[in-house]
């Protein structure tokens, strides 16, 4: 089994890629522009009385509004798909930004599919412009071999 954690997922989440799934899975546009919108308002930093230009936001979304973890969903739901179709033997399970790789299976194909899933969904959180936790994850296996 291999645990994977997005470091600050909800700070990083790119609104072009999020505006693009939101299309392709009918998910009200109208609410999601409101939601974005509450994010992108013109921002300036500032220091010692000077001002730079205006700053938009276009990665992050408001975590503990309502919408958040369903627009997360919105956002990861090809890939997570894609992945759950690749193998068989592996299950995927997912809270929020937490995403579990688990097969059941003789050694060596349970932990091979478990590998290449998890290398799946790096490589596609990655493609979104997201990392995976170097520090968080973790993987458990029946033996220490097996999980190195």
């Amino acid at each position: 089994m291999a645990w994977l954690d997005l470091v600050k997922a909800f700070d990083s989440v790119p609104h072009r890629f999020l505006v693009e799934a939101a299309i392709r899975h009918g998910f009200n546009l109208w609410i999601l522009r409101m939601s974005l919108d509450a994010y992108r308002f013109e921002r300036r930093l500032s220091a010692d009385g000077c001002f730079s230009e205006p700053l938009i936001a276009t990665r992050s979304l408001i975590a503990g509004s309502t919408s958040a973890t369903t627009e997360l969903r919105v956002l990861f739901l090809d890939l997570l798909d894609e992945a759950a179709a690749m193998s068989p033997l592996a299950d995927l399970s997912v809270y929020v930004d937490d995403t579990s790789v688990d097969a059941v299976g003789d050694e060596e194909s349970a932990s091979l599919e478990v590998e290449r899933v998890t290398d799946f969904l790096c490589d596609g959180f990655a493609r979104m412009g997201m990392e995976v936790s170097a520090s968080k994850g973790h993987v458990m296996a029946s033996r220490v071999a097996i999980g190195a």
